[in-house]
């Protein structure tokens, strides 16, 4: 224990009543000691919190929601720094992984990984509108989560219309007759942005129409 020297070499000689008042003042001066070599690490944080960037609301509020540690948050709300193209989709993303799991805490540092790798797919704006889609259609399971997964790229990435890409995509789907094999043939397509323009050179019909024209142009031969 921090004492004062003086004291402590005078308290030995005093009488019992004086000894313990000595005593209080040892003790008193061993609290102030130790205050004062606290008082600058507590400038320290308090500097240190006073220039932090304060988190963002959307984030607090998802790490209040969701009981998120300080440290969990912070992390958070950097990588979300460098992620401002795709912000709301990705927080409305997180929270609906979030909610769905056991331990958000573990599920938002795996979504974080796959941030940082560039792995991570949020969910697509128009994800009730492509569902629609898919069940008008009939699509298969491994088809309609491919388009849900393609389009997400696509809106990402690239500067397209989904509702209008649908529309021009259901011109296809109507002159299909294997419509989940159609999609994922043109899987790369769709996530590369390409333009999904009103002839699209896939669809048997068409190809068959094309067949019979050419068949037409020829000429007869001479009998």
């Amino acid at each position: 224990m921090l004492h004062n020297p003086l004291i402590a070499q005078l308290i030995p000689s005093l009488d019992p009543a004086n000894r313990a008042q000595a005593l209080k003042l040892q003790v008193a001066d061993a609290k102030t000691k130790a205050q004062l070599q606290v008082a600058p690490f507590r400038k320290q944080a308090v500097a240190a919190e006073a220039t932090q960037v304060p988190l963002d609301p959307d984030i607090a509020d998802l790490a209040d929601n969701f009981h998120l540690s300080d440290g969990l948050a912070r992390t958070l709300h950097n990588v979300m720094e460098a992620r401002a193209k795709t912000f709301e989709t990705d927080i409305l993303t997180l929270w609906e992984r979030l909610g769905a799991s056991d331990d958000p805490s573990e599920t938002l540092r795996a979504e974080m990984d796959k941030m940082m790798r560039d792995r991570f797919m949020p969910k697509c704006k128009a994800h009730s509108i492509i569902n629609e889609f898919c069940q008008r259609y009939e699509l298969d399971l491994t088809a309609t989560k491919g388009l849900i997964d393609a389009f997400s790229v696509r809106e990402r990435d690239h500067d397209t219309d989904t509702e209008r890409d649908l529309e021009k995509l259901g011109v296809h789907m109507e002159h299909s007759s294997a419509r989940s094999k159609l999609i994922s043939l043109k899987m790369k397509d769709i996530r590369a942005g390409c333009n999904i323009a009103a002839v699209w050179h896939c669809c048997s019909d068409s190809k068959k129409a094309h067949k019979s024209k050419a068949k037409d142009k020829e000429p007869p031969l001479d009998g």
